[in-house]
């Protein structure tokens, strides 16, 4: 189980609201016991001492959990009562003031959004949409940052670790071989990358990553900006190319997880399998946020190339 659950230390805000949390708990737990040694003090002193003990922690931990579940709960509904249908347009002074960032992703100097090298992603915060449209711009980029054309689009996030999300683009695990050409000195097939489109969830920062499926319309977002859209209703998302739908993928209701980046954490891949006993017992999870209102955004992986972003529209359906 992640410690950071209970004591945030990488955040300082988090920390500060968590142990606040846990002194409340402490604080009603102590009170509640007060006043049950009035009414029941017999039951309560015939009670050995450690399972008394044993109770009142197990019941800080349930009470520390609900009034973090509570506040989350609190925080969306309040977005909502505020913004439930207002349009999000993207303004490139939004930018690290209300985007959550990783990896490079910037502001180049005409003031579209270039993502590049953002193994984690990007997530427009404090934004919470569950059945939307978001539609934008986008165009790799020339300078070849990495070596596969491909981009994702995160929706319901949690946070950067847990997250519904769409890879399009020309997957290197997918292509077709064409002519003979020479590789160093030798003949080799052509690969031919084909347009394609691969989804994922990730929960508690681990992948499962499904099968490719091949776009029958090529993709061109190399020579110049093209349109491009996603719309998420209930258990189905639609990907829609120059407003063509062309991609349906029908949320699963369950993780099965099979990927554990390298370099993501310390020692992940050597702990796998106690991951898969602790957090991810019984192997096969169901994922919480599936119909859930969460954070939209972006990712690129570092062997991906950039992409730049413009004419980004978030709207509630």
């Amino acid at each position: 189980m992640d410690l950071s659950q209970f004591l945030n230390f990488r955040n300082k805000l988090q920390l500060i609201l968590d142990v606040f949390l846990w002194l409340i708990s402490g604080l009603i737990l102590l009170f509640i016991r007060h006043q049950s040694f009035k009414i029941l003090p017999s039951f309560l002193t015939c009670s050995p001492e450690p399972v008394r003990v044993a109770a009142f922690f197990l019941l800080l931990i349930a009470l520390f959990v609900l009034f973090k579940e509570l506040i989350k709960w609190l925080r969306v509904r309040w977005w909502l009562l505020w913004n439930k249908n207002k349009i999000y347009i993207f303004n490139n002074k939004d930018w690290s003031k209300k985007w959550i960032s990783n990896g490079k992703t910037e502001i180049v100097n005409n003031g579209d959004l270039l993502v590049k090298s953002s193994r984690a992603g990007c997530l427009l915060k404090n934004h919470y949409w569950k059945d939307f449209k978001i539609s934008f711009e986008m165009k790799y980029s020339p300078d070849k940052f990495g070596d596969q054309n491909r981009f994702g689009i995160i929706f319901r996030a949690e946070d950067l670790d847990n997250y519904f999300l769409i890879e399009i683009g020309e997957n290197a695990e997918f292509y077709k071989t064409g002519n003979k050409i020479e590789i160093n000195g030798e003949k080799e097939d052509e690969k031919k990358y084909v347009s394609s489109i691969k989804p994922h969830v990730k929960y508690k920062g681990i992948w499962e990553i499904m099968s490719v499926t091949e776009i029958n319309k090529p993709f061109n977002f190399s020579a110049d900006f093209v349109k491009a859209s996603l719309e998420v209703k209930g258990d189905t998302v639609s990907f829609f190319y120059k407003d063509d739908p062309i991609y349906k993928w029908i949320l699963p209701e369950y993780i099965d997880v099979n990927h554990v980046e390298s370099g993501v954490r310390d020692n992940m891949e050597k702990t796998k399998g106690v991951i898969l006993g602790g957090a991810f017992a019984g192997h096969v999870q169901k994922i919480p946020f599936r119909l859930k209102y969460g954070l939209v955004g972006f990712r690129a992986h570092l062997n991906h190339a950039g992409t730049y972003i413009k004419k980004l529209r978030i709207e509630p359906l």
